[in-house]
């Protein structure tokens, strides 16, 4: 039993491995984990800095309630412990071990609420929505590419309104507005072009997967990011706010995706300050 105003820490070091395009990719992170005596709060990153974090409720009957909360996810170089954590396929990595590791160790756990307020650093510092750029050139966002998600019914139908709105505005806008947003002359593209492909493209993921291909995604996000006009053009004129969407990461065990403890660090009842966010 946890005592009261108690903390029963745990600290694991942990040796990640997944083969990705027929290379081992390996990186050696810490999982924290926090037990009170209502609730577990489960951390994996570094040494020094936490890069994602879950939060448990503990239930009388079955130990853990059946839901949890993503609280947050994180890219930082220090994320891992052996060499720099890298973008992308890391963090991929990162949440489907912390995942996998929820479901073998609290198994009456199935899903995990979570807010996709995901952001993308461009190659000039600046960054944009990483939600809404996926959703606007792949059809999905980047945690609906990568992983068991979904939506309940009432999150199904705002999301789903959403979706159909900002594809009824492709219809409406012509591209003379859209290119006083969009700041379409600063694009590395004849300006005839644009109004081609944007003409052509019956919904906004033909149109800026089209620029995508033809200039690249570091060119894309910089561009996005430019003057903040997609952010404005999402919130006044498509009116697309996924933060406002609750979705639900599914817990499971990643079968393309091992981990192995390697070292038990420390554990027991302390009273103690988390690490750094």
């Amino acid at each position: 039993m946890i005592p009261v105003n108690g903390i029963n820490k745990k600290v694991e070091r942990i040796e990640i491995e997944a083969t990705i395009d027929d290379r081992i990719h390996k990186k050696v992170m810490i999982i924290t984990t926090y037990e009170t005596i209502n609730t577990i709060h489960i951390y994996i990153g570094s040494r020094n800095i936490y890069c994602m974090d879950v939060q448990l409720l503990k239930d009388k009957e079955f130990g853990t309630a059946d839901t949890g909360v993503l609280t947050k996810v994180r890219w930082d170089t220090v994320c891992s412990i052996d060499e720099p954590f890298g973008k992308g396929t890391d963090t991929i990595m990162m949440i489907k071990a912390l995942v996998t590791y929820i479901h073998n160790n609290y198994p009456n756990v199935v899903s995990l609420t979570f807010n996709d307020m995901s952001t993308k650093i461009c190659d000039d510092g600046n960054s944009v929505s990483l939600a809404a750029m996926k959703l606007l050139t792949d059809g999905k966002t980047w945690y609906e590419t990568h992983f068991d998600v979904s939506t309940d019914d009432i999150n199904t139908y705002i999301y789903n309104k959403m979706k159909e709105n900002i594809t009824q505005k492709k219809q409406e806008m012509i591209f003379f507005k859209f290119s006083m947003y969009a700041q379409t002359q600063s694009l590395p593209i004849p300006t005839d072009t644009v109004k081609e492909l944007y003409e052509n493209s019956p919904t906004w993921q033909q149109f800026f997967s089209f620029i995508r291909d033809r200039i690249g995604i570091s060119k894309l996000c910089i561009w996005l990011s430019k003057n903040n006009w997609f952010e404005i053009f999402l919130q006044t004129i498509l009116k697309l706010s996924i933060p406002t969407v609750i979705f639900l990461l599914h817990v499971k065990k990643y079968d393309d995706i091992t981990y192995k403890v390697i070292k038990n660090i420390g554990g027991g009842y302390k009273r103690t300050k988390k690490g750094r966010h």
